[in-house]
């Protein structure tokens, strides 16, 4: 198997290279080719892979664009608004979302167990924040909240999504609603990472004050397995999954599309784990 993975970090290129070698060592025989995007030449850089690769990993900064790159797509890439993986299938080009699936996969392993009652809160735009949106859905969410810096962008994203949606409320809340929020949130998903510009937002939001009894915290961004999102999450004992069983998972949906034999999420985790946390943890 020859695939390639277009990657913006470094955490992106040991996650993928990772989870390459893991493949070997269990003995599924595959090439793994790593390029950095050239946001000027991204589309050129797709197609060129194309010609040496089976499959393209793409990051999620660069997800939403996929759909436009390419006619032919499912109904659910159509609905999604995303994708993280392209399909060479003969003559055609297929774009699939294996984080949507894993999305979906963890809610069933945890018996549907979220109020859908209660409203559900995702932090963040873009692809990730799409596949959150979507899956919230999925599973009977009827109000979500999406929280950003960047009101005007989130209103537009919103607006996206709800031409695919029907019976669904979803709203833009800002810093100062989630003030205002009590018991409300039955389940919070975070996509994005902790930066300057987003340091007041985290900063509310680490109290969990608008969150109702046992609720569901996950931050699906591989580089905050630290972040104090979670730790907080933890300490409350709150129910969690981190960036970095996310991608584990993530990793070996994608997988099962190319093999038979249904390999091991958490003996692949402890690996990756390995991997990306600090030394000190190791």
């Amino acid at each position: 198997m020859k695939w390639a993975a277009l990657v913006r970090n470094e955490i992106q290129t040991v996650r993928n290279q990772t989870f390459s070698d893991y493949l070997n060592q269990k003995g599924y025989k595959n090439t793994l080719m790593i390029e950095k995007i050239e946001r000027e030449n991204f589309n050129a850089q797709i197609h060129s892979l194309l010609k040496k690769n089976q499959l393209i990993r793409v990051s999620n900064h660069y997800g939403e664009i996929l759909p436009r790159l390419f006619d032919s797509q499912t109904p659910q890439v159509m609905s999604l608004g995303a994708a993280d993986t392209v399909v060479k299938q003969g003559v055609l080009t297929i774009l699939r979302s294996a984080q949507y699936s894993c999305c979906l996969d963890i809610f069933k392993r945890q018996n549907y167990e979220v109020n859908t009652k209660k409203s559900g809160l995702v932090i963040g735009l873009g692809a990730l924040a799409r596949y959150a949106v979507a899956s919230l859905i999925q599973i009977g969410v009827k109000k979500i909240s999406v929280i950003s810096p960047h009101k005007e962008k989130a209103q537009s994203f919103i607006a996206s999504i709800l031409k695919f949606s029907f019976d669904i409320e979803i709203v833009f809340l800002s810093e100062e609603d989630i003030l205002k929020a009590s018991n409300e949130f039955s389940v919070v998903i975070n996509t994005i990472e902790e930066s300057e510009e987003s340091k007041d937002l985290f900063d509310e939001l680490q109290f969990f004050n608008f969150v109702s009894d046992h609720p569901v915290v996950w931050d699906l961004v591989l580089s905050n397995n630290q972040s104090r999102l979670l730790k907080e999450a933890m300490n409350l004992q709150f129910r969690i999954i981190d960036g970095i069983q996310f991608s584990s998972e993530t990793d070996l949906i994608w997988s099962s599309w190319l093999i038979d034999h249904k390999l091991d999420w958490k003996d692949y985790e402890q690996t990756l784990r390995q991997k990306m946390s600090p030394p000190e943890n190791n």
